[in-house]
Parts: structure tokens; sequence; C-alpha cells
């Protein structure tokens, strides 16, 4: 078996992770209080990334294949696939726990660790941005929730006075969650079309992509979102707050303009982890005793874990690898 299949295998095996790790728990969070199906909500994702890098580029993506390390020839395409499987690994270990961290941290570590072993070049700038990005986003979509939820008195009332109410506002919950789903297609979901452009050997092309590669990714992410969303479910993101549809739907839309902002600077940042910081500060407005910070801690502890796991695997993976060879 060849490296390019072994990379094509490894590229739809990630992105059926993406989806029972970060895909089953956006469903999670979305679904948890409100009445949007599952299904509904994983086809909203998969929709998203068939069709949302070909509208807004895949900026994201060559930041991951091409600028973050230089994954080209026989010795760069190999280092890349044992950082991903490190990041894989480290990310298939935690979701087992029902901890879903960051793949986002899982794959820059991973790669970055994989790359400094392989003696290759590891571009500093990039990889110490994402690193900032993944803290600060957080923070900053925590805090905008904050702010954001202490005017929805006023805005519940304003609704109640056209005769709209919480349980009428569908169309908010639907909106919301479109938005969110387009948002991870085009930042967070794009770490799988990095690792299916550097499979494919066109990275380094213009428009590589076309809709059949986007629908595989789209269909190995679904699976994998059906497959992990009913463990996630009771795992520690949908157990965060006991938010309200009209809440949840807020952190929706403050965590997707968190996502588009970072995609034009072309570093992902995770999904999960935005979302989970605005459901955070918006519940933090009614009460610390409205977040169940049990669960947030867990969340963060693995979080924290995430990066330099996967780099010190990453590292010790092309070790053994270049000592095999």
């Amino acid at each position: 078996m060849t490296l390019a299949v072994i990379l094509l295998l490894v590229a739809l095996g990630y992105a059926l992770l993406n989806g029972a790790n970060n895909g089953s728990t956006i469903v999670a969070i979305a679904t948890s209080s409100t009445t949007l199906l599952p299904a509904t909500a994983i086809a909203f994702l998969a929709a998203g990334l068939a069709f949302g890098p070909l509208v807004l580029g895949t900026l994201v993506a060559r930041t991951i294949a091409n600028r973050l390390v230089n994954a080209t020839g026989f010795t760069g395409e190999l280092t890349f696939l044992v950082g991903i499987v490190a990041a894989v690994l480290v990310i298939g270990l935690l979701a087992w726990r029902k901890l879903p961290s960051s793949l986002t941290l899982a794959t820059i570590g991973g790669l970055a660790g994989s790359a400094l072993a392989g003696g290759l070049r590891v571009s500093w700038t990039i990889s110490l941005l994402a690193v900032a990005l993944a803290i600060t986003v957080p923070l900053v979509t925590g805090l905008v929730a904050f702010v954001a939820s202490k005017f929805l008195p006023v805005v519940l009332t304003i609704a109640g006075r056209h005769g709209l109410d919480r349980r009428k506002l569908r169309w908010f919950r639907n909106a919301s969650f479109a938005l969110q789903a387009l948002a991870y297609a085009t930042n967070d979901g794009q770490r799988m079309i990095a690792v299916m452009l550097v499979a494919l050997g066109t990275g380094s092309q213009r428009n590589p992509l076309n809709f059949e590669v986007l629908a595989a990714i789209a269909a190995a992410f679904a699976l994998g979102a059906v497959i992990g969303t009913g463990r996630m479910a009771r795992g520690a993101p949908a157990q965060i707050a006991p938010g309200s549809t009209f809440e949840r739907s807020l952190a929706s839309v403050i965590a997707s303009l968190a996502a588009f902002s970072s995609s034009a600077l072309g570093i992902p940042v995770s999904m999960t982890q935005t979302t989970s910081a605005a459901l955070v500060g918006a519940h933090t407005t009614s009460g610390k005793h409205r977040v169940r910070w049990e669960e947030t801690t867990k969340l963060l502890s693995a979080w924290l874990l995430t990066l330099p796991a996967s780099a010190a695997l990453g590292a010790l993976g092309t070790l053994v690898t270049m000592w095999v060879r």
C-alpha cells in the first residue's frame, strides 16, 4: 500500500473522527435543550462542509497544509501523516472519556512535534498565533456572550409585545445553527480539507478541490457525527449549562462570528471551545449556579493537555518511524 493511499484513508478516517468529536459535540450542545433534531443539525453541518469551502474558500486549510509545516515530498508527507495520527490518538482517547477536546490544538501540536523531530521547517509565527487565538478567542467570546445576554430580557420583552415568545422563535434557532455550520466549514472543519489536500498531493495548487471531494469529506464527517452524538449528548459539553433555546442560539451566533473573524486570518480556532465559552458567558449572567463548573473544569483540563500530549506523541512517532526506516 503506497503512502498516497494511506494518506487518503487517514484523511477519511480523520473526517470521521472530526464528526464523532467536534460534530457530535456541536450537535449535542445545540439539541440538548431545544427542539432541533440531531439529524437536522448533522445535515446542516454536512451541507456546510460540502458547499461552504466552494463559496468562501479554503484559506485555513492551506495554512495547515502548506504554511504551518513543509508537507512536500515523501518525507514531508510521511511526517504530516505521523502528526495527524498523533492528533487522532490523543483526541480519540479523550473522546472515549467523553471529553471532546480541541482537534485544532491537537492537529497543530501533532504536526509541529512531528515536523521538529523530522527536521522539517515549522512556522512558529503561525503556531504561536494559533495558540494565542485558541486562548484569547474563547475568552473574548465568553465576554461578548456575557454582555449580550444582559440584553436578553429586553429583546424577549420586545418580542413578546409583537406576539412572539421563546417557543415561537424557531427561525432564530435554525438560522443561528445554519450560520454556525457555515462558520465551522470555513474554519474549524477545514482541518479535514487540509489533510485531504496533502493526501491528494495538490496542496500547492490554486483550486484543487471539487464538490465530489468535499462531499466525501462531508459524508465521513456526518457518519462520525451520527456515531458520536448519543455518547456526547451525555458528556460534558451538553451539561455545561441548562440554557434555553434562545440562549443557546445566541451562543451559536457569537461563536460563529468569532470563527469567521479567525478565518479571515487563515488561522483555525476550535468551534467547541468558542461555543462552550459563549454558553458559559451567557449563563453566568443568570447566576453562577446556572453554570455547571465541574463539567466546565473537565473540558478545560482536556484542552490544556491536548497540545503538549499531541506534540510529544507526534515527535515520538516520527522518531520511531525514522528509526524503522
